[in-house]
C-alpha cells in the first residue's frame, strides 16, 4: 500500500510542477516533503504516533526551502504555520492532550508553512471533515467506542494537505464561485 500510495503521490506531483517550468530543485523538495509525510501518514495510522526524526527535519527543509525561494511570499508562510500552531496548541491544551497528541501540533506548523494561506485552510478543513465522517463510520460500526477510543488525526491531516496541494485552487474557486 505504502509504495502504490508514493508512486500515485510521485506522479501527482511531477504532473502539478510541470505546469509551471520543471525546477529540479522544487521537485526533489516536493518529493521530499510529500514522502515525509506519507510516512507520517502510514506511522501514525500503525503506531499512533507522529516521529520526530520525521518531523524536524521536514520542518527545517520547508523553513530552508521557504526562505531562499524568493517567489514566495515568506511572511505567509510563517504566519500560516504559527497560526495553525497556535490553533492546534489551543485544542491540546483544552483537551488535555485527549482530543489530540502533541504530534499533531507539531505536524500542523509543517503544513502550515508547506501549504500557506489559503490551501492550508483548506487541507485543515478536510481533514476535520474526513476524519469526523470516518470517526462516525467507526462508531457506528462498533469499531471504536464515542468515550475512550482514539483515532489517529495525522493521517487525515495528510490526506487533507494533499488534496489541498493538487486541487486547492480549483476548490477555492468552486467555493468562491458559489458563495458570490
Amino acid at each position: 500500500m505504502v509504495e502504490l500510495v508514493t508512486g500515485v503521490v510521485f506522479v501527482l506531483t511531477f504532473d502539478h510542477l510541470r505546469g509551471g517550468s520543471l525546477d529540479i530543485v522544487a521537485l526533489a523538495y516536493y518529493l521530499f516533503i510529500l514522502s515525509s509525510l506519507i510516512v507520517i501518514f502510514f506511522t501514525d495510522l500503525k503506531y499512533g504516533i507522529i516521529p520526530d526524526k520525521i518531523v524536524y527535519p521536514a520542518i527545517l527543509t520547508v523553513s530552508i526551502y521557504t526562505i531562499f525561494n524568493f517567489q514566495f511570499s515568506i511572511f505567509n508562510y510563517f504566519l500560516s504555520a504559527l497560526g495553525a500552531f497556535l490553533f492546534f496548541l489551543i485544542l491540546y491544551l483544552v483537551t488535555k492532550g485527549r482530543g489530540m497528541g502533541f504530534g499533531d501540533v507539531k505536524l500542523v506548523f509543517i503544513l502550515g508553512l508547506f501549504l500557506g494561506f489559503p490551501k492550508a485552510v483548506v487541507a485543515f478543513y478536510i481533514a476535520f471533515l474526513t476524519g469526523a465522517i470516518f470517526g462516525c463510520i467507526l462508531i457506528v460500526w462498533g469499531k471504536k467506542k464515542f468515550f475512550g477510543g482514539t483515532i489517529p488525526f495525522g493521517p487525515y491531516l495528510v490526506l487533507g494537505t494533499f488534496i489541498s496541494l493538487f486541487w486547492g485552487e480549483a476548490i477555492m474557486y468552486k467555493v468562491f464561485r458559489f458563495l458570490l
